[in-house]
């Protein structure tokens, strides 16, 4: 974490407000659009992170706006009459995701059933959802099967359709916490975002999905019953605000179709290797 001189030293390097340097990058996140006002330096910045987000579009077609600014020394990201504040640019990013997973997910809700996982595949046309509570290593799951050469689907954001449960490309970079990236052997000092370098970008179908938790030892498959999964999977689903109903039922479709278990892991490169058995 930076102190308060380096902070602003970060913040004012990536955010000033230098005459003719600001403008705006637009994001494509599934079917809303991101205006991200900045100045050049940090757009770059940015754009490195979420390229795969980015489209060539006139911001003013852009659902909602993202401005980055210094408040009294300290970066934040306004959105609306939010203000994000954060110590650093890679955990005011990480805050901005957050928010631009919720838009993500709402505007395909009405449509899709959205589940709060990563999703790989692991051949062509197959996919797997990786669904967990926040530290449950959702993230470094998705990343240990992307570095075990499976195709990276999504991160955060499983957006289903309801009938055929095709899951449909997002691809934001995954949000890594340092100790996930160490752990798989990545060179990371903070938590940062990471590229996958293998993108699907023709929607595969869901086979399964893997509800993942923490437990010393080598990994273990429980399935559920369709019931218990129903149960569980209502606690990750996103965007279904006002929805209910429907989310309901395409749940209830979707663990009658697909498998669902519970893979208890130590190790996400052993998880991994059991899943792919």
């Amino acid at each position: 974490m930076l102190n308060g001189a380096g902070r602003a030293g970060v913040a004012e390097r990536l955010v000033s407000d230098d005459a003719g340097g600001r403008g705006a990058m637009v994001l494509q996140v599934l079917d809303a659009r991101i205006a991200w006002w900045a100045p050049a330096d940090a757009r770059a910045w940015l754009k490195e992170r979420l390229t795969d987000l980015v489209v060539d579009a006139d911001p003013a077609t852009a659902d909602i706006e993202f401005r980055w600014t210094v408040v009294d020394g300290d970066l934040r990201c306004v959105h609306g009459d939010a203000h994000m504040q954060s110590v650093s640019p890679n955990h005011c990013l990480s805050e901005a995701m957050i928010e631009i997973n919720r838009l993500a997910a709402r505007s395909v809700a009405t449509d899709r059933l959205v589940l709060h996982a990563g999703v790989v595949s692991p051949e062509l046309g197959r996919a797997i959802a990786l669904c967990g509570r926040s530290g449950a290593g959702k993230s470094t799951a998705t990343t240990a099967a992307v570095l075990a050469g499976w195709g990276f689907v999504a991160d955060e954001v499983c957006a289903l359709h309801p009938a055929t449960f095709a899951v449909r490309p997002y691809p934001r970079p995954i949000g890594l916490r340092l100790g996930g990236a160490q752990a798989l052997g990545l060179d990371r000092r903070q938590d940062d975002t990471w590229r996958p370098p293998t993108l699907v970008t023709d929607p595969p179908v869901l086979e399964q999905v893997v509800l993942v938790a923490r437990r010393p030892g080598p990994p273990q498959l429980r399935r559920l019953s369709p019931a218990a999964a129903l149960e569980e999977l209502a606690n990750h689903t996103l965007g279904g605000d006002g929805l209910e109903r429907h989310v309901f039922r395409r749940l209830e479709h979707l663990v009658r179709s697909v498998p669902v278990v519970v893979a208890e892991y130590e190790s996400a490169p052993e998880l991994i290797d059991t899943l792919d058995r």
